[in-house]
């Protein structure tokens, strides 16, 4: 794999690595807590957000450079049972609407696309990377049709801060997985004209790594 220097650089690196003060994992995270996850009851939406570790600075997730590697470790990711139904690259992080079963379930999705995208980032920059995520996802369960449409209207709609003119033509995120019916009815405020050429390139990559909204809720929203 061809490295790019432009796209995926790192700076303050650390030195070798060793027994310290203060090593090992912590007890808490500067965003999310140590505490219980909540408990998934049935087959619901989840709402999960991916940090990259705060030291890594320089790494964009919105590159063609970094989706290539996302779309690769979502693959992997969905043999152990992922299934995410919508998704959002941000500069620093992911946001990810997934749906699962119970917390087993779940857990076991995150950490092998978590896991099998730390490889392909660490093979891709020659082993400069000791640790690429936070220590914890964040997550929040869905429960109500109106949660599942803030949240998608949150992830599908926060790229759009960063673009000068208001537009759902962001291809870091799977908007243009949504009918236009879906897309105006969640995005009123948003303009949505994708030339079918785009919407055609678009369909293989939504069978490749999407998941098909299978709870009553989500479909209900997403109908």
């Amino acid at each position: 794999m061809k490295k790019d220097k432009n796209q995926l650089r790192l700076k303050g690196m650390s030195g070798h690595g060793g027994s310290r003060i203060g090593s090992g994992r912590p007890k808490s995270s500067k965003f999310i807590s140590h505490v219980e996850r909540p408990r998934i009851k049935r087959n619901m939406a989840i709402h999960v957000n991916l940090h990259l570790k705060e030291s890594l600075t320089s790494i964009n997730l919105r590159t063609k450079d970094f989706f290539k590697l996302f779309r690769q470790a979502v693959k992997t990711a969905r043999r152990r049972g992922l299934r995410i139904v919508h998704y959002s690259l941000m500069h620093n992080h992911l946001h990810l609407i997934i749906e699962a079963a119970n917390n087993e379930e779940l857990s076991k999705g995150m950490q092998s696309f978590a896991l099998s995208l730390s490889k392909l980032v660490n093979y891709r920059v020659s082993g400069r990377i000791k640790k690429l995520w936070q220590d914890r996802y964040w997550m929040r369960l869905l429960s109500s049709p109106r949660e599942i449409k803030i949240a998608l209207q949150y992830v599908l709609k926060n790229p759009q801060k960063k673009f000068s003119s208001p537009t759902v033509m962001d291809l870091y995120s799977s908007v243009l997985a949504m009918s236009g019916d879906v897309i105006k009815k969640l995005f009123p405020d948003l303009r949505f004209h994708p030339p079918p050429d785009l919407i055609a390139r678009f369909n293989p990559l939504k069978e490749e790594i999407l998941h098909r909204p299978s709870s009553y809720l989500l479909k209900q929203v997403l109908s």
